[in-house]
């Protein structure tokens, strides 16, 4: 649904924009972000003090990484952008119960945002900041099941990304674009039912965490850039 809504507001850009001085590129290129999710992590801590003895902990979720796409309609120091960026990573924790039995369980974590940005450059350089929606999801394996998923957690809110650029000439074909940049939710995230699977208490309140992701992302875009 925010799919066709951005979409259509950026072909109606480029129909307003007839005649004017721009340019249309679309971008891929893969992301880094640090994420600062203590709730999560508490929960990885207290399942691994609750195993008997174990031989793979369930590590602090922290960088995740994935693809980033999109496409910019830029008028001389202005530009317009709509971006889909999907960072995961997962944990997994192996060992022995106390009577010997064997476990493993994996927690799959990804995030997905869609976002339209402004942008702002000043020849090599620029700053953007953008809105958007961004869905936090939460998987677990199904024991016995090679291959299948099922969900803990699958909530979406509005979320920011404000940004720096910094570009390349490129060829006539590519360009390169490195952007730090920091993503903040402002609503809040469920991670209840993650502390419930693995049936441990942290005694946190773990119905509204806000994660902030600190990130760089390597874009390529198609075409020369005008600097």
């Amino acid at each position: 649904m925010y799919l066709k809504k951005y979409l259509l507001s950026l072909s109606l850009l480029a129909i307003f924009s007839t005649g004017l001085y721009s340019q249309l590129n679309f971008k891929v290129g893969y992301s880094f972000g640090y994420a600062r999710m203590g709730d999560a992590n508490a929960i990885h801590d207290a399942y691994n003090a609750s195993k008997f003895e174990t031989v793979e902990i369930m590590k602090d979720i922290k960088w995740m990484h994935g693809i980033e796409v999109g496409v910019r309609q830029k008028w001389e120091s202005v530009g317009l952008e709509f971006s889909y960026q999907n960072l995961g990573r997962d944990r997994t924790a192996l060992g022995l119960e106390a009577d010997d039995t064997p476990f493993e369980k994996t927690l799959f974590y990804s995030t997905r945002s869609y976002t339209f940005a402004i942008e702002n450059y000043f020849g090599a350089f620029g700053y953007g900041a953008s809105i958007g929606r961004s869905k936090l999801k939460v998987s677990t394996d199904i024991a016995g099941i090679n291959g299948t998923k099922r969900k803990l957690t699958d909530d979406a809110n509005f979320s920011s990304q404000f940004y720096l650029l910094l570009s390349a000439p490129g060829t006539k074909t590519v360009s390169l674009t490195v952007k730090p940049y920091v993503s903040i939710n402002w609503g809040g995230f469920n991670l209840t039912k993650v502390q419930e699977e693995l049936a441990v208490d942290t005694g946190l309140d773990l119905s509204d965490i806000h994660p902030t992701f600190f990130g760089v992302s390597l874009l390529f875009y198609n075409g020369p850039q005008e600097f």
